[in-house]
């Protein structure tokens, strides 16, 4: 059950990316359903790059380093034509993560 935010991307581009859920959830094992997006309004900004910057930070119940691996590369695949350094950090969310208040995970 992934929850994907993403940083310095468009709604749009978020919007599109989300329609390749049912892609992703078979690259990572898990259910369609359960994939979440947010789209965080914001700019990135770093004065030692000229390239615009994306920032994804994904809370998941941990899994194995082959699987956010899957995730990473097919997140990488479907941005790099946008031309932007892109960043990914992993946060676990094991038993820290509650579901209409029952812990999930």
């Amino acid at each position: 059950m992934p929850i994907l935010k993403f940083y310095g991307l468009t709604e749009k581009e978020i919007i599109k990316y989300s329609k390749k859920t049912n892609e992703l959830a078979l690259l990572i094992q898990a259910k369609p359903n359960a994939i979440s997006y947010v789209y965080i309004p914001s700019t990135i900004l770093s004065p030692e790059s000229d390239k615009e910057k994306v920032y994804i930070e994904i809370n998941w119940i941990c899994r194995k380093i082959e699987l956010r691996e899957k995730m990473v590369n097919h997140i990488e695949d479907n941005f790099k034509h946008l031309n932007k350094i892109i960043s990914i950090k992993f946060t676990d969310i094991n038993r820290d993560f509650y579901v209409e208040g029952q812990v999930f995970g």
